[in-house]
């Protein structure tokens, strides 16, 4: 019974996170676009902190606000998409799913949300779904995937190790 309890708890996070990302793509455009600027401002705020950056006046400013704004916004489709990725890999992983059904099954999940997701998009006032958008969702997910696999390795190899007494 409390097994089966903890393999329903471990889906939360992958439900809480479509739901997020969900909830991201319901923002219209000008509330999309606000909190990208916000971040933009933040991040060239702390690069001035740090002695990185010095901007020296208010349109050259605006001008980095919003060439940093479309990366910014695509930075973070592939982060949520990568995070979601993982919740997804680790509840598999806990139902029991072997390789290589698992990356499938997680990178499938992560695509048919994005798909979803901009097909949502054309229905919200000031976005629009786009296809290329789908693709970066998906780089961030196989992207993910990546760092699961090589993470997998590393801990193999030095297991492998271990058991030919090579590591402590």
């Amino acid at each position: 019974m409390i097994h089966n309890c903890i393999k329903l708890l471990i889906w939360i996070p992958v439900l809480v996170t479509g739901i997020l990302i969900t909830s991201f793509s319901a923002q219209n455009g000008t509330q999309s676009s606000g909190l990208s600027r916000k971040v933009a401002q933040t991040f060239i705020q702390g690069l001035e902190n740090v002695h990185v950056l010095s901007v020296e006046s208010n349109d050259q400013r605006e001008v980095l606000i919003e060439k940093m704004q479309y990366p910014i916004r695509k930075g973070a489709h592939m982060t949520e998409y990568a995070i979601f990725t993982v919740f997804t890999y680790i509840a598999l992983l806990t139902d029991g799913v072997r390789l290589p059904k698992r990356r499938y099954s997680a990178l499938l999940t992560a695509v048919l949300l994005a798909s979803s997701d901009e097909l949502h998009q054309w229905f919200v006032p000031g976005r629009s779904g786009c296809v290329k958008d789908v693709c970066i969702d998906t780089v961030g997910a196989v992207a993910a995937l990546l760092v699961i696999w090589a993470a997998g390795t590393v801990r193999n190899r030095i297991r492998t190790k271990r058991q030919n007494g090579l590591v402590p």
